[in-house]
């Protein structure tokens, strides 16, 4: 009976720590009015942007006829495999499955909170087997920190990387088992999760493994040999048998806008980090403030404690500070999110801090009792930060009675802190850092009793939650009613051929139009192709950054891409290229002209002439893809001059110079551009302003202008990130149009100025493609698209030697084209990132199948290492019964010992590579010059 009354008690001692961090996010949505006890959400930024969007998608493959190999709601039809492995490969991502769509938003909440619930548990699991003899609440506190992490707290909108919060406490209980007894599985199932999870933050896990391995391979408690052979042959096998998901995903990564060069990377910016960001892991974790003065006490009373982990707590922070080494531990750029690597920090200094806890329980001697140097250095040290505490605390009164708790959520909200945020922030936390070492500092000298101990550390511990839930939480949630209006537009549209949607102007995240469940050419992902995402910039459509925005652009371009729908806040007026088929009190759904189908033939003239785009003006360039496609001489869009200027200098000689007058007397400092155009038949209007290609954030031509049409403002600041593409000013027949640019500062483009569009032109082009073409379907099924032409031998009569099918789908790498016999087809790129299949005479049919590049090898990889080790695991059960195991046997001979070496060299290589490399790179880049 003893015996399961300890039991019970060691599962509800493992209980108490997530139990309290859901019960307390819990209590704190109450309070907050937020799901599910009010209408208010968690999500925001990257959350919101893309982690719910592609969830939802993931919804929609799993059921719709859809695939992972080929996804047309999201880049125009792409692969979903790499975007899955990067932000949805999590067992919490199922849960979208019985959420209806237009709850998921709401439900994050709820998901979050059980994540770092799990990692409450994970964590506590760790504590209790590596302090064995460490109290209970030791083990409470330091689990329930973990959890509710300055890292949790900062990075849970990218919800994956929950999933490493409670994955790593495992995995240092598996290190722990391998360096102790020699048992492998659990590391090995672990790093295999990891790999499966996150090939991306695994890169990460890489790093930490090997520098772990070799401050700690020449001192185990096993035979080193052996730890050394079983961490690299398990670490091999992790690898291959995950290559089905990180073979694949990586080139996708590699085609991405992300890749930069590595040296130009390292060698730009600042030598020291966003610490006003990057800081925020350490000082939300106030506990981890602690441990440095604690370290110095330690030090001079007997050294450091656990000195491998202090060096590897030591590692982890320079990165927190040091810029190039950051980007080292983030494949060598890491754009945004600078500390990706953060619950490594955390995880590490709360490892040093549940030493001196343990510690300061054990204890027994009084303050009075103790040596002269230990008691000098105690009083020294605790008032030194008794000082700073009462200084922090002065100024941080001084400063949140002005109610500055929305400046120190600016990271929560702009995913940047700045001078302000960090200032406040740590007035806040260094207060409750100095709290956390006292309250140790006199627990050790037995000043405190233990009871007051533990509810005076409670009383902070719940004191710093709450503050970092106003912070992380409550200050940037909202309110999650509008979304109902984007989720009723779902099946609205009843149409049973190819099409795409898209948004009049950015009015709701990218990625929602596919997360509803219409095919997109939108795209906003990590892992948006480089290719892709300036393909559709010179086509005219918005894109900046990591973001492709099928907004704007032309009717002519749109109906090429098939973008038959559009998405719109109010009704289309005098628009005869839009009719309403769906309306509610937020959106309206409107029908347009596009193409049948997202494919045409072409000849080998035309192929040629627009495989490529060049960087150049907008309009001439949809001029010529119009007088290619048609075979005519005549243009489709018609530039306009203006008619008059004031306060700027015009220069149209090779690119477009608009400088401000320095002589203009507008007290708004801004000059004028005057069109006055005479409509007679019905003409849509548009206006461009582009310069370059890029993924930047910003473009040095935004807010450039804003235009007014007919007194009218209709657009102020154009371009901005969320509007670069061409806009349209309208349809207008038989009037006067006046429009006035006004320039806001100087700029140059290669594209500028206003054009028309003859409405009817318009119309009988497209309806000339649409009866010429040979094309009579064209189905997406699963991974594959089947493209159905007439009869054989009208079109060979019609095609030409050579001939080509255009497909307005991306030509990533991952298409292969067969003819309806299953002979393979030549596939090139068309408009830069669409795709061309080389025709044969005799064709009736083109089956395309997307199968993501490196995705077969990978498997083959797998399916190899998976059969190996079960072959493995029968031998070495066989040879068991005779002693030791295969790989106890192997790893036992003489010349194992090398393995030692190689580990030692790999890791003293890679700490070159993140730590002393990009640092003299950087040094003599900037003495050089």
């Amino acid at each position: 009976m003893q015996k399961d009354n300890s039991k019970i008690v060691k599962i509800v001692e493992s209980l108490l720590s997530p139990l309290a961090v859901f019960g307390v996010l819990i209590i704190y949505f109450y309070i907050k009015d937020m799901y599910p006890f009010g209408p208010d959400t968690l999500a925001s930024v990257d959350m919101k942007q893309q982690v719910i969007p592609l969830m939802l998608q993931w919804k929609e493959i799993l059921t719709n006829e859809q695939s992972v190999f080929l996804n047309s709601l999201n880049s125009g039809g792409s692969s979903f495999w790499g975007i899955f492995f990067f932000f949805v490969s999590s067992p919490f991502s199922l849960i979208t499955l019985i959420v209806d769509s237009n709850k998921t938003v709401l439900f994050m909440n709820i998901i979050v909170a059980s994540k770092m619930t799990f990692a409450a548990y994970t964590s506590g699991l760790f504590y209790r087997k590596a302090f064995p003899r460490s109290s209970s609440f030791n083990v409470f506190l330091i689990s329930f920190m973990y959890a509710l992490s300055g890292f949790s707290l900062m990075f849970f909108q990218n919800l994956i990387w929950l999933d490493f919060v409670i994955l790593f406490p495992l995995l240092m209980l598996g290190l722990n088992e391998l360096f102790s007894k020699g048992k492998v599985i659990l590391y090995f199932i672990v790093l295999t999760l990891m790999l499966f999870t996150s090939y991306y933050l695994s890169y990460m896990i890489a790093i930490f493994v090997i520098l772990y391995t070799g401050l700690n391979i020449r001192n185990t408690a096993y035979d080193n040999r052996q730890v050394s052979g079983k961490i690299i042959v398990s670490s091999l096998m992790s690898v291959a048998l995950t290559s089905f998901v990180w073979l694949p995903s990586l080139n996708e990564y590699l085609i991405s806008a992300r890749t930069t060069n590595i040296v130009n990377s390292l060698t730009s910016g600042s030598f020291i980090t966003y610490y006003e960001t990057t800081t925020g892991i350490l000082l939300s974790t106030s506990l981890l403030l602690s441990v440095y003065p604690l370290l110095i006490t330690s030090y001079w009373e007997r050294g450091f404690p656990k000195n491998r982990i202090l060096i590897l707590f030591a590692l982890s922070i320079v990165p927190i500070f040091i810029e190039p080494v950051n980007k080292m531990w983030h494949t060598g750029n890491y754009q945004a999110f600078p500390a990706r690597y953060g619950y490594i920090t955390v995880f590490l200094g709360l490892y040093l801090a549940m030493h001196f806890l343990e510690e300061s329980h054990s204890s027994r001697s009084s303050l009075c009792e103790l040596p002269a140097a230990r008691r000098r250095s105690t009083i020294i040290t605790g008032s030194i930060f008794a000082s700073a505490a009462v200084y922090a605390v002065i100024l941080h009164t001084k400063y949140m009675s002005e109610n500055k708790l929305n400046e120190m959520a600016r990271y929560a909200k702009t995913l940047w802190g700045d001078q302000q945020s960090f200032i406040l922030m740590s007035f806040s936390f260094l207060f409750i850092g100095a709290v956390y070492y006292l309250l140790i500092v006199l627990r050790k000298s037995q000043v405190l009793p233990k009871t007051l101990f533990i509810a005076l550390m409670l009383l902070a511990l719940f004191s710093e939650t709450y503050l970092n839930l106003e912070i992380y939480v409550g200050t940037p949630s909202n309110n999650a009613d509008n979304y109902h209006s984007i989720f009723d537009l779902k099946d609205r549209i009843d149409d049973n051929e190819f099409y795409r949607v898209k948004p009049k102007t950015k009015y709701f995240d990218v990625n929602l139009v596919g997360a509803i469940g219409y095919n997109s050419l939108s795209s906003y992902t990590s892992l948006t192709p480089e290719k892709y995402l300036f393909t559709m910039k010179k086509l005219g459509y918005s894109s900046y950054w990591m973001e492709v925005n099928s907004s704007h652009s032309t009717d002519f371009i749109d109906a090429l891409m098939v973008n038959r729908y559009e998405i719109s806040d109010s009704m289309p007026k005098d628009d005869s290229n839009r009719s309403i088929i769906y309306s509610n009190a937020d959106y309206f759904i409107a029908g347009k002209t596009t193409l049948k189908y997202p494919a045409f033939v072409i000849d080998e003239a035309v192929f040629n002439s627009l495989s490529k785009l060049e960087i150049r003006d907008r309009t001439d360039l949809q001029n010529e893809i119009y007088k290619q496609l048609l075979n005519t001489d005549t243009e489709l869009f018609r530039h306009y001059e203006s008619t008059e200027t004031d306060g700027i200098t015009y220069d149209a000689t090779g690119k477009h110079y608009v400088n401000l007058d320095s002589r203009n007397n507008d007290d708004s400092g801004a000059g004028n551009i005057y069109y006055d155009i005479q409509i007679n038949n019905r003409q849509k209007l548009y206006f461009d302003l582009f310069d370059r290609i890029s993924a930047n954030l910003v473009e040095h031509i935004n807010e450039s202008v804003n235009i007014y049409v007919n007194g009218e403002l209709l657009w102020s600041k154009y371009p901005e990130k969320n509007s670069n593409g061409i806009l349209c000013l309208g349809e207008y027949e038989n009037e006067i149009v006046r429009i006035r640019v006004e320039v806001l500062k100087t700029f140059d483009a290669v594209s500028f100025g206003l054009f028309g569009m003859e409405t009817k032109q318009f119309f009988d082009s497209i309806r000339s493609i649409n009866e010429s073409s040979p094309i009579i379907s064209f189905d997406q099924s699963e991974n594959e698209v089947f493209i159905q032409f007439a009869d054989r031998n009208e079109l060979s009569r019609d095609l030409p030697d050579i001939s080509y099918l255009a497909v307005m789908l991306p030509n990533n790498g991952n298409l292969k084209a067969y003819s309806e016999n299953g002979s393979p087809l030549q596939i090139r790129n068309f408009l830069d990132g669409f795709t061309a299949i080389v025709l044969p005479k005799y064709i009736t049919g083109v089956r395309l199948v997307s199968v993501p590049k490196g995705f077969t090898e990978g498997i083959i990889i797998s399916i190899s290492a998976f059969i190996l080790i079960v072959i493995s695991m029968v031998v070495d059960k066989i040879l068991r019964h005779k002693g030791r195991g295969v790989l106890s046997r192997i790893l036992s001979c003489k010349y194992a010992v090398s393995l030692n070496w190689i580990i030692i060299v790999v890791s003293v290589l890679v700490f070159i590579a993140v730590y002393v490399f990009p640092v003299v790179l950087y040094v003599y880049s900037t003495f050089s010059g």
